[in-house]
Formats: structure tokens, C-alpha cells, sequence
């Protein structure tokens, strides 16, 4: 085990020092059109796709034997049919992503639903433990700053995928494999928002309720800020997710929480800067919100706090970068003493008064920018 989590950890370091890849194209909006661009994607990037496939143990060694019960079928059968009525075009992405890399359509299928499946399967082990952000509504600082974490063998395995959809332009940070996006993404002068996994103990049993992954790529498909939020308030999920979403016309910002069909919207106000780890901040662990413990995201709040409440982009990155507790650092970089298993596969930087997104790798600190591109 050792052996095997040290050659990842190289590879997470590589990663952090390589250009981040870019996917481009331009599709029809039509279902083929969609199907093509899961395909490009998936061809693109094959090597990538099996490579994530084969390291992930929650999907080898749990989801799928389950799918194969009687019990995984019936789940199976219930996700795939909400998911087709509602997004068929996004289930059609992932045909074109099955085909194009050459793997099952349902492995495919379940990995886009890991979170989802394990609810139904095994609760307890449906970890949580990713992704830090901190939001600043400041005089001199308005932005996202997020880092994206995520398991050893997810390193070397993104894109950024900047491609048209029937003239539409679709911008996102994406894990081979999965729809755009799990991460963070943009539209075009409208908005631009960060995800975060948060701790659901519990599916949601509403027939008509759908998988974050899903949900996130509607996100991009939404035409403005207004709608991108209503859009939440109005999509019952499955389990849950927590969102940042940025105005890129007003400057206003937005935390959304959701819990199967409960939503949270909690503007963040002028002068404000808001750290938000894996656990929900606005959602009360009750009875009917049953939440998962989550170690490293509790370190990581109480860590930021007790830090200086930053006021500029600089000491915001600063945090970001934090590894005071060396068990649960803010920024992970697959010390030994890191006991989450992650790595931080880099740290995006959205900038309302420039309207610029930055990608940044390495120590978030460091600064050293390997993709920009303007949100206006």
C-alpha cells in the first residue's frame, strides 16, 4: 500500500508541474452533436479516463460488485431512468465518452454518480473530504478563490475543456471521464462558480431527484446568474452539493447548499470574507438533514479561522496554501503526515474586477499561473 501511494503522490507531483491540457471543439446542439462531444473528449483523453478508472478503489471495489446485486440493479435502473428523461442530452455526452475511451457506458454511468451510488450502497463510506474556498467581497479583493482536491489518482487526469455547443461557448475545468464540470467553470460574461462536496448521510428517496454531477453541467448551460440560482432552488438532488457562484456583471456573490430537495441561498454581503471546506454551513445536521462526520473538513474550518481574516487576494492565497495542521492541511501536497489521501490538483482564482480566471499549480502562494482566460 505504501509503495503503491508513493508512486501516485510522484505523480501528483509531476501533475502539479505540467501545462494543464486544453480540450476544444465546436458541436451541433443536437443529440448527436452532444454525443460527438463526449466522444472527442473521451478519445482525447482515453488513457486518462481508464487510468482514473483503474486506481479508484470506491468504484472497483464497492460500487460496481454492488450494481451487480439485485439491489444495485433496481438503483441502477431508477438513476438511469430519471437521468435519461431529464438530461438526454448529457446522457448522450456520456455515451460519447464510454465510446470514445473505450469502457462500458454503465462504469462510465456510475462513476459520474460515485457520490449517489455510495449513498445507496454504503453511507459510512461515502467520504466527503475535498475541496477549501474562501470568497471575498472586499473593496480591494471581489473573487473565488478555490483549491481543487481530490485522490492521488485523479493527478495528470484533467482537462480544461473550452468548446462551442451549437455557437454556445462551454468552458470548465473537467476530470477525465466525467461531465463538465465536478470542479469549477464559467460562463461568458455572466458568471462563474466553484463546487464543493459536502456530507448528505442519506439519498434522497424522490423519484425525480438527480445526481450533482448532472446538475453542475446544467449549470453551464444556464444564461445567467439569476438563472443558474434558480435553476438550484428548483432541482431536487440526490444527495447534495455546495456552490460559489460569482455575478460577472454586478460583482454579487452566492453560497448555495443543497440537501436533496432543501436549498440554502446565502448572499454574501459587502466587507465579507467566507471560508467554506466539505460540510454544510447552512444546512443544521437534523434529522432530516443527516450529515456525514468529516474530519478534515472540521481541521480545515477551525484551521482558517484561526488565521488572520484576509483582506487582500494575497492572504486569502496564503490560507489556501496553509499546512499548519499537518494531518488535515488546507493545501494538500501528499506529505506522509497528510492523512486525507489527497492532493490539491491546483487552486482557481476568479477575479470580478478584471473578469480574468487563473488557474494556479503548486503552492497556491507561488502563484505560478499555467491557464488564464477572461469570464467577461
Amino acid at each position: 500500500m505504501f509503495v503503491r501511494q508513493a508512486l501516485l503522490a510522484a505523480v501528483a507531483a509531476s501533475a502539479a508541474a505540467a501545462a494543464l491540457p486544453v480540450f476544444r471543439g465546436e458541436y451541433a446542439a443536437t443529440p448527436e452533436g452532444h454525443r460527438a462531444f463526449g466522444r472527442g473528449m473521451g478519445t482525447a483523453f482515453s488513457a486518462e479516463v481508464q487510468a482514473r478508472l483503474a486506481v479508484d478503489t470506491r468504484l472497483q471495489d464497492g460500487v460496481l460488485p454492488w450494481l451487480r446485486t439485485a439491489a444495485g440493479t433496481a438503483v441502477y435502473d431508477r438513476f438511469f431512468k430519471a437521468h435519461e428523461a431529464k438530461y438526454p442530452a448529457y446522457m448522450a455526452e456520456l455515451r460519447g465518452v464510454a465510446e470514445g475511451a473505450a469502457v462500458p457506458f454503465s462504469t462510465i454511468f456510475a462513476m459520474n454518480l460515485i457520490q449517489e451510488f455510495m449513498l445507496a450502497s454504503a453511507p459510512s463510506k461515502a467520504a466527503v473530504d475535498h475541496c477549501s474556498d474562501y470568497t471575498l467581497h472586499l473593496p480591494a479583493a471581489s473573487c473565488l478563490l478555490h483549491n481543487e482536491d481530490s485522490v492521488l489518482g485523479d493527478a495528470g487526469n484533467t482537462m480544461w475543456v473550452d468548446v462551442r455547443i451549437g455557437g454556445r461557448r462551454l468552458t470548465s475545468y473537467v476530470y477525465a471521464g466525467d461531465l463538465p464540470t465536478g470542479a469549477f467553470g464559467f460562463v461568458d460574461g455572466e458568471f462563474a462558480f466553484t463546487l464543493n462536496k459536502v456530507p448528505p448521510a442519506k439519498l434522497n428517496a424522490d423519484v425525480s431527484s438527480y445526481g450533482r454531477g448532472f446538475v453542475s453541467r446544467d449549470l453551464l448551460a444556464m444564461s445567467s446568474f439569476e438563472a443558474a440560482v434558480a435553476m438550484l432552488r428548483g432541482t431536487p438532488m440526490l444527495g447534495g452539493h455546495n456552490y460559489q457562484i460569482l455575478n460577472a456583471r454586478s460583482g454579487a456573490m452566492v453560497n448555495v447548499e443543497v440537501y436533496g430537495g432543501d436549498v440554502v441561498v446565502t448572499p454574501i454581503p459587502a466587507g465579507a470574507a467566507v471560508f467554506h471546506a466539505n460540510e454544510y454551513e447552512h444546512i443544521p445536521a437534523s434529522a432530516r438533514h443527516p450529515q456525514l462526520p468529516d474530519a478534515g473538513s472540521a481541521a480545515r474550518s477551525a484551521r482558517a479561522a484561526e488565521l488572520p481574516r484576509p483582506r487582500t487576494v494575497r492572504a486569502a492565497l496564503a490560507v489556501l496554501a496553509d499546512q499548519g495542521n499537518a494531518s488535515y492541511p488546507v493545501f494538500h501536497n501528499a506529505s506522509r503526515s497528510d492523512v486525507s489521501g489527497l492532493t490539491t490538483l491546483c487552486t482557481v482564482h476568479f477575479d470580478w474586477a478584471t473578469r480574468v480566471m487563473r488557474i494556479i499549480t503548486g503552492n497556491p502562494v507561488a502563484e505560478r499561473t499555467v491557464y488564464s482566460d477572461s469570464f467577461a
